[in-house]
């Protein structure tokens, strides 16, 4: 214990320390009831584990019921599965039995038509060819008519042709003289204009270059040496007129014929002979595959000329 406090602190230390009461001594009652709460509570905890264990075993048995009851399912579905196969099965083998029964016949009516149509397609083609050949004889027979009479009329024509370019070579030479004096005055006026435009042109440029150089050196003028004096320009000279064109010779004659040839290469060749080695022509019109099965070639040409067209 500690030592014992003087007199003038005793009163304020007994204020703030607390006081103790000592614990109450408990009766018999009291022990009593508190044996019976606790034989109570140990009482209630083994119902509670009783009961908690009879919950286990009903769980545990509703557990097994359900899955015997899945397994009898299970076992009634594979059945019912494979009664369900084992039908379809039969009815896609009765199925393809039909199938292949109306597929033999279908093949069989198929080949039974096709060598119908055979027979057929094979009768329409040997009348197609019979009309062909009756056709093609009629045909050819016309070509050759056809043939005869357009080489009468391409004569006729050529002959009319012929007396035709004999009475325009005449005036065909007078015309083309006449063209060719005015040709040539033409020329000579054009070539007249030209100078004349050509001279006014040089003397604006002189007097253009005049006015600049007055205007750039005024003082300077003066000064100048006779050296330094610019030259005077010199006009440049005229082109001289081209020489008008000679006119054809008068003695070839321009015609206008027709040749006929296997090939537009025979009827150009026979052309070329007609108009002699100097002579030239033109095409006009060119029938590669007429109706008679030749080549028609109408020209406009110089027989016998080697100049121009």
């Amino acid at each position: 214990m500690s030592a014992p406090l003087s007199s003038g602190a005793q009163p304020a230390e007994a204020a703030s320390v607390p006081t103790v009461e000592a614990p109450r001594q408990l009766s018999e009652q009291d022990l009593a009831r508190l044996r019976r709460s606790v034989q109570n509570s140990k009482v209630r905890a083994a119902e509670d584990a009783r009961q908690a264990e009879l919950q286990r075993q009903e769980q545990a048995r509703q557990a097994e019921i359900q899955r015997r009851q899945m397994e009898v399912q299970a076992a009634r579905q594979a059945q019912e599965d494979a009664r369900a196969d084992a039908e379809f099965e039969a009815d896609r083998a009765r199925k393809a039995a039909q199938f292949n029964a109306q597929k033999v016949a279908s093949e069989r009516a198929l080949a039974t038509s096709l060598q119908r149509l055979n027979n057929t397609a094979n009768q329409v083609q040997a009348q197609q060819a019979q009309q062909l050949e009756r056709q093609r004889e009629q045909a050819e027979a016309q070509q050759r008519t056809e043939r005869q009479r357009q080489v009468e009329l391409i004569n006729q024509a050529n002959q009319r042709q012929d007396q035709e370019a004999a009475r325009l070579a005449a005036q065909r030479q007078q015309s083309e003289q006449a063209r060719a004096d005015a040709q040539a005055a033409e020329r000579a006026e054009t070539q007249r204009r030209r100078d004349e435009q050509l001279r006014q042109q040089v003397a604006a440029e002189r007097a253009r270059r005049e006015e600049a150089q007055q205007q750039k050196q005024p003082a300077a003028a003066a000064a100048l040496t006779i050296e330094d004096k610019p030259r005077p320009q010199t006009l440049p000279s005229a082109a001289p007129a081209p020489a008008p064109k000679a006119a054809p010779p008068a003695a070839p004659t321009r015609v206008t014929r027709m040749f006929l040839g296997k090939t537009c290469a025979d009827a150009r060749a026979g052309a070329q002979t007609w108009v002699g080695k100097n002579g030239t022509f033109s095409i006009d019109r060119e029938e590669p595959n007429g109706h008679d099965g030749l080549c028609r070639v109408s020209i406009h040409g110089w027989s016998g000329s080697s100049g121009a067209q």
